[in-house]
């Protein structure tokens, strides 16, 4: 962050992912995700569960974000997630939230900022990507019209070698890929010869947008 500061940028806003944890942190806004499918597990903190944080921890100013489903309307079973929050669901800020196509480029094009469709040619299409949930990826993709052969499952944030590609394409040769935004931005366009590769972009777009933009305003007016 010091060093962002320093540059020419002089940013006014820092977005930190995976920064809940840290609480020596000092922060204007928490944003508390959660999927729908994340609220039937049981309320444990990390390693025995799947939470940051326990849900007798209240940041200072804080909004939930689910997606998937409202919260509020959901009755959840005792030891859940969705249960040990309730009192977040209730006495906090917050919105549900839809993953939304957000439309499939090809990997150069995406690489540059343009909008030129991903075309598979009819090819068997094979999706990878180095995520938390890789079986998204296969229903994303399904959903933006291109059906999944096989998926190729990496580790999550996993920095891509061209020996990596190498292996796809010589276990697919005949085939096409898709891949995430998280995992494009890491895999330079020539790695992949002349095969097709699609750059799948999801947006999570909250249904109560004005209330996230308003926490959002605030937060950035905060004092420095």
């Amino acid at each position: 962050a010091a060093r962002a500061v320093a540059t020419v940028f002089r940013p006014d806003l820092f977005l930190l992912d995976d920064g809940l944890q840290h609480r020596r942190v000092a922060r204007a806004l928490d944003l508390v995700a959660f999927t729908a499918a994340d609220l039937v597990a049981p309320a444990r903190c990390l390693p025995a569960g799947p939470l940051r944080q326990g849900p007798d921890w209240r940041p200072p100013a804080a909004a939930w974000v689910v997606a998937g489903c409202d919260p509020r309307l959901v009755e959840w079973a005792p030891g859940s997630i969705g249960a040990a929050f309730t009192g977040w669901w209730r006495e906090l800020p917050g919105s549900e939230a839809d993953w939304v196509d957000g439309g499939t480029v090809e990997l150069a094009a995406w690489a540059r900022g343009e909008e030129r469709p991903y075309d598979p040619g009819g090819a068997p299409v094979v999706a990878f990507a180095g995520v938390a949930r890789p079986e998204s990826v296969e229903r994303f993709a399904a959903r933006a019209g291109h059906p999944v052969s096989r998926t190729v499952a990496f580790p999550d944030h996993h920095r891509y070698r061209p020996a990596d590609v190498a292996l796809l394409r010589a276990e697919a040769p005949e085939a096409a890929f898709v891949t995430t935004e998280k995992d494009a931005v890491k895999l330079p366009p020539e790695w992949f010869g002349d095969r097709p590769v699609g750059v799948l972009r999801r947006r999570l777009a909250p249904r109560a947008p004005e209330v996230l933009a308003g926490l959002v305003r605030e937060a950035m007016a905060w004092p420095r």
